[in-house]
């Protein structure tokens, strides 16, 4: 892989152009509070995008067997594209994507200036991708503000044969779906929210169901309904239909 993608996250340039059956995507933090049927979807085999908007995220993915049984169905995933004006996470350059040009990405990534497609403001070229020699090879495309020519999206896309998905690492014992502390009576009232709404506090937070509703004991068995969000992101849903997800309570458990 050429050395520049690393400043990206690993889960992302890893897993880029592999087959499996998406467990490195449920443990994604730009995904975590989405809907099951929104992550794995299989109704054909046409690829599908996958958005996380407020982390300036959208994956491509494809189900490669919708035929095959539900436990034994693999998914592709064919690329990604950040959002320059929203995307927070790990950049090339101290400088981050908002101030990024196409000169800098050629410079940074461009193995070959001399193959470079650059018609502003789109910006194309083929870098090794994972596996070193004989590896991938990956498709970046690039769009820019026709005024400012500041970079607008950034997109990795696969390009030959699918690769066997890399290994995912166990869970570190904090994981969003690892059991509850008990909360700590001297830390005070535990801090809630509703779907939808903007969370108070950053750390690991739990929907709950009203104890008399008739799907409380499903849920409460449910690994999605704990989530990790940042204070003032919007909370997610546990997927219910709008009058039972308006009865869903989320309380903050802890930090990590």
């Amino acid at each position: 892989m050429h050395s520049g993608f690393e400043a990206l996250p690993s889960p992302l340039t890893e897993q880029l152009g592999t087959r499996s059956r998406l467990e490195w995507l449920q443990r994604l933090p730009e995904v975590q509070g989405m809907a099951r049927d929104m992550l794995f979807r299989a109704r054909d085999a046409e690829p599908y995008l996958l958005h996380a908007e407020d982390h300036g995220l959208t994956l491509v993915l494809q189900c490669l067997d919708a035929a095959a049984p539900e436990g034994e169905r693999q998914w592709g995933f064919q690329g990604f594209t950040l959002d320059a004006s929203a995307w927070k996470g790990p950049w090339f350059d101290k400088e981050g994507p908002r101030q990024a040009r196409a000169e800098t990405l050629i410079e940074q990534l461009a193995e070959s200036p001399e193959e470079v497609m650059h018609q502003h403001p789109m910006l194309c070229f083929a870098v090794r991708g994972q596996g070193g020699q004989g590896g991938q090879t990956w498709s970046v495309v690039a769009t820019f503000d026709y005024g400012t020519r500041y970079l607008q999206t950034f997109t990795l896309t696969r390009v030959g044969d699918w690769r066997t998905a890399a290994p995912v690492p166990e869970a570190p014992p904090s994981d969003a779906h690892a059991a509850p502390r008990e909360p700590d009576p001297r830390d005070g009232p535990a801090p809630v929210c509703r779907s939808g709404t903007r969370t108070p506090k950053t750390g690991v937070w739990e929907g709950r169901l009203p104890a008399l509703h008739a799907q409380a004991r499903m849920f409460a068995q449910a690994p999605h309904r704990f989530v990790f969000k940042q204070a003032g992101e919007p909370m997610g849903t546990l997927g219910l239909p709008p009058q039972d997800e308006a009865q869903v309570v989320w309380m903050w458990l802890r930090g990590r």
